[in-house]
Parts: structure tokens; C-alpha cells; sequence
């Protein structure tokens, strides 16, 4: 699951590292990839981190409401099986 933002990361990283100093626009070109990359790997992280959150919060929430034998609604839920 995580290999994936990591690997918009290896390739422009090692070109980067490899022409860097032989031409000034791969330098700076490279940089704001990189930045770019490396900024949208750390939310695409960071988010997960916040989904898995309300998803256990909402797992326990469901499996309390079960234990006292109440119906309880899963939010934000799309139903596919009917």
C-alpha cells in the first residue's frame, strides 16, 4: 500500500542525481518534481493515517452499539448490496 507513493519518488530522484550537475534546467526542473512528489507522498501518507482513525472509531462505535443489541447505520456508506 505504500510502496506505491514511494515510487513516484525513486525515478525522478535518480535522474535528478545523474544530471543535476551537467545541466542547470534538470536541476531545477528535478527540484520541483521532487518537491512536488515528496509533498504529495507525505499527504497521500498522512491521510491514510487520518482515514484508518474515524474507521476504527467508527468500528468501535458499531461494535459497542451491537453488544447492546442496537441498530446502528455506517456513515458515509454507499450502498452496493441491497
Amino acid at each position: 500500500m505504500f510502496v506505491f507513493p514511494f515510487r513516484n519518488l525513486l525515478g525522478p530522484l535518480v535522474l535528478w542525481l545523474i544530471k543535476k550537475d551537467s545541466l542547470r534546467e534538470v536541476d531545477e526542473a528535478g527540484k520541483r518534481v521532487l518537491n512536488f512528489n515528496l509533498s504529495w507522498t507525505i499527504w497521500i501518507i498522512a491521510t491514510c493515517g487520518v482515514g484508518i482513525v474515524p474507521w476504527l472509531i467508527i468500528d468501535i462505535i458499531a461494535i459497542v452499539k451491537a453488544a447492546n443489541h442496537e441498530r446502528f447505520e455506517h456513515p458515509l456508506t454507499v450502498a452496493f448490496l441491497k
